[in-house]
């Protein structure tokens, strides 16, 4: 078997030659590295961003709904106040209700937490990654709020099989469901407009074919019912930093 034993260098000149070569190989098998990197990254970005966006686009569609609900959460929260103060008032039976419509749906933020402990979120541009993070962040209020009603509704129920002449303890227990409910309902409609707004940056808004779907949807008497609104007007509206989501009654249709 032959072996090649390596030729001794013939002074400075081919010493440099052959370490230049050596240098020149591997400074290009590591550009080759980056560039491949680089690609990669850039792959696993747009992924991630194309999630992103699904994930508020959903996120979109329940905002638009809770809005479109507006009227309705109000309608029945008055309803049984006047129900309760007239109880208080004139003795008058309270009358059953209906279950407290307030449809609870799952919201999407999953994705967002992924792309930050992957570390990808690294990799976004600062001003994109900052209004991803904004949106996000809104989301998981909405989370919470949602929460929040959800804690509530139990003790609205039980008008739906307890009605006729109640204590007054009973009364009081109620007027402070109703009030946690007319705040909490609140909130939420007021974070959902500030949502659909925060998605609107990131190139995310409810389709026109939505919208017709959500509210045809939500005005079927067993859902919402007829007291369902378009809330796109409202939406269009520049309404950020004006006081209407504390003020349910203000910019009414």
């Amino acid at each position: 078997m032959d072996i090649h034993k390596p030729k001794p260098w013939h002074g400075v000149r081919e010493f440099l030659k052959e370490y230049l070569i050596i240098v020149v190989g591997v400074l290009t098998a590591l550009g080759a590295e980056a560039v491949v990197q680089a690609i990669d990254w850039q792959r696993r970005v747009a992924d991630a961003e194309r999630d992103l966006r699904g994930d508020l686009a959903d996120d979109a569609r329940i905002a638009f709904e809770r809005m479109a609900q507006r009227e309705c959460t109000l309608q029945q929260i008055e309803a049984r106040q006047a129900a309760l103060v007239k109880n208080r008032d004139e003795g008058a039976p309270v009358p059953t209700f209906p279950r407290f419509f307030f449809g609870v749906r799952i919201l999407s933020y999953e994705t967002w937490q992924n792309a930050r402990a992957l570390q990808l979120t690294g990799h976004i541009p600062t001003d994109r990654l900052r209004t991803y993070g904004r949106a996000f962040h809104i989301v998981e209020n909405l989370h919470d709020e949602q929460t929040d009603v959800q804690a509530i509704l139990p003790a609205l129920n039980t008008m739906s099989v307890n009605g006729g002449q109640i204590s007054a303890t009973e009364r009081d227990r109620l007027f402070l469901a109703l009030q946690g409910m007319d705040y909490a309902a609140r909130r939420m409609h007021g974070t959902s407009l500030r949502f659909l707004e925060a998605a609107k940056e990131v190139g995310v808004a409810v389709s026109a074919a939505d919208k017709a779907r959500i509210l045809k949807s939500l005005s079927d008497p067993s859902m919402a019912g007829p007291c369902v609104k378009d809330p796109t007007p409202m939406i269009e509206r520049d309404t950020r930093g004006a006081d209407w989501f504390l003020n349910p009654r203000l910019g009414k249709q």
